[in-house]
């Protein structure tokens, strides 16, 4: 979804419905608006892939508007006003949020979602980014929130190769090293630019 220099990614399969990260603070109600004209009224995962505010930042809206299942963030405490709201939206629905483990997996409709890494080096918080491969078919896509180059390192032995790529941290030159693409498959990615 189209939320300027931040991220969000919505996902349906079989009506069940996934979002990774929630743009900006300010993207929140735009981000309600979207899926309510999309007739969403049940979100089955949240997925804060990071505690910086343009990806979490209007998490705590969709929160507040929509039915949730789950909610994944790592495990990484920060003290912005960001954080705390996304907290404290979470504790208004009554809810905890869930740390994902590494190498586990979910459903969402007929995907299936293997966890590849999360972090909780909370000096760098790009490096704990929660790390996704969904598998639908013979399609799979890899999603890297703004993972850094020396995490992409350490995952290199796992099965990451994809069909599609979001690329980490934005197309940053800190991250999608050479050795990562490689592995990734690069030769056959399908490249989109968003617009």
């Amino acid at each position: 979804i189209d939320v300027g220099q931040a991220e969000s990614i919505l996902i349906d399969s079989g009506n069940e419905y996934m979002v990774i990260d929630g743009g900006n603070n300010a993207d929140g109600p735009l981000l309600v608006k979207y899926f309510q004209e999309l007739g969403i009224k049940d979100i089955k995962y949240i997925i804060g892939t990071h505690a910086h505010e343009d990806h979490i930042g209007g998490l705590d809206d969709i929160i507040s508007n929509f039915n949730i299942e789950t909610i994944y963030i790592p495990d990484v405490i920060t003290t912005t006003k960001t954080f705390e709201d996304l907290l404290d939206a979470i504790s208004k629905k009554n809810m905890n949020f869930k740390v994902p483990i590494t190498d586990s997996s979910f459903k969402l409709g007929d995907a299936n979602i293997k966890v590849i890494y999360t972090g909780t080096n909370k000096d760098d918080l790009n490096s704990t980014s929660i790390i996704l491969k969904l598998t639908y078919g013979n399609n799979s896509f890899l999603f890297t929130g703004d993972t850094t180059s020396t995490i992409e390192k350490q995952i290199i032995n796992k099965d990451i190769t994809a069909d599609l790529l979001k690329v980490a941290h934005h197309g940053s030159k800190y991250s999608s090293v050479a050795h990562f693409l490689k592995t990734v498959n690069i030769e056959k990615l399908n490249i989109v630019k968003i617009v």
